[in-house]
């Protein structure tokens, strides 16, 4: 049974973190007879939206994610360090890039796990300008940037 609020369906937002869970929620509601244009879609997929109207982003502007590792491990290696696993080390680096962007924290106030506080410092700095530099984005920055 649906009741009508008097809302327009175009101004309801339905997110969630999976594009299965999208599909099957907009599924779910047809089969109960919902209509209108109302929006589902992923937390990336509604950002990238976003950012594509406000931005004029496109796909080629976000970076596939062998790229991004391909662009960490170059500037890994352009540091001094005692690396015993290399791919490791740049997928552990990658995933501090990650969270300290998610979590909007404080580089100054980071502690990596992985490297010395100073060098994970100018990696994550050295990997965000060559993005900014080429307009690129990471699907953290897609939420970051929303």
């Amino acid at each position: 049974m649906t009741r009508d609020l008097g809302i327009d369906p175009g101004s309801i937002l339905v997110i969630t973190f999976t594009k299965a869970a999208a599909v099957e929620m907009e599924e779910r509601f047809h089969k109960l007879g919902g209509n209108g244009q109302v929006n589902f879609g992923t937390f990336h997929a509604v950002f990238f939206k976003i950012l594509k109207y406000a931005y004029n982003y496109n796909a080629s502007n976000i970076i596939r994610e062998d790229e991004s590792y391909d662009l960490l491990l170059q500037i890994v290696r352009e540091k001094v360090l005692e690396i015993g696993d290399e791919n490791e080390l740049v997928s552990n680096i990658k995933s501090e890039i990650s969270f300290v962007k998610s979590e909007r924290a404080d580089l100054s106030a980071y502690y990596s796990k992985n490297c010395p506080e100073e060098t994970f410092r100018e990696i994550y700095k050295e990997y965000n300008g060559k993005l900014e530099k080429s307009r690129l984005i990471d699907f953290d920055d897609m939420l970051v940037y929303t």
